[in-house]
């Protein structure tokens, strides 16, 4: 739907799902991880990166896959 869709122009393909990632990517779809969302919520101000990152680890903690960053700092990037 995202390829065919006009409705779905410029939408993004959100997943924490390796193999999901690597399809759309494949595909030509632009993908997003929940840290990506994060960072933009960070750099946004929506949020503090402290708090993101903590938010992360504590998604990690409950057996998410999710690419974690090295630090808080890092979702200003």
């Amino acid at each position: 739907m995202i390829l065919e869709w006009a409705a779905f122009a410029g939408s993004w393909w959100v997943s924490d799902d390796r193999e999901a990632l690597r399809y759309a990517r494949f595909r030509g779809i632009v993908t997003r991880e929940t840290t990506d969302l994060m960072s933009l919520a960070v750099v946004n101000g929506d949020i503090a990166a402290r708090e993101a990152f903590d938010l992360l680890r504590q998604m990690a903690d409950q057996d998410r896959a999710l690419r974690l960053p090295g630090a808080a700092a890092d979702l200003l990037r």
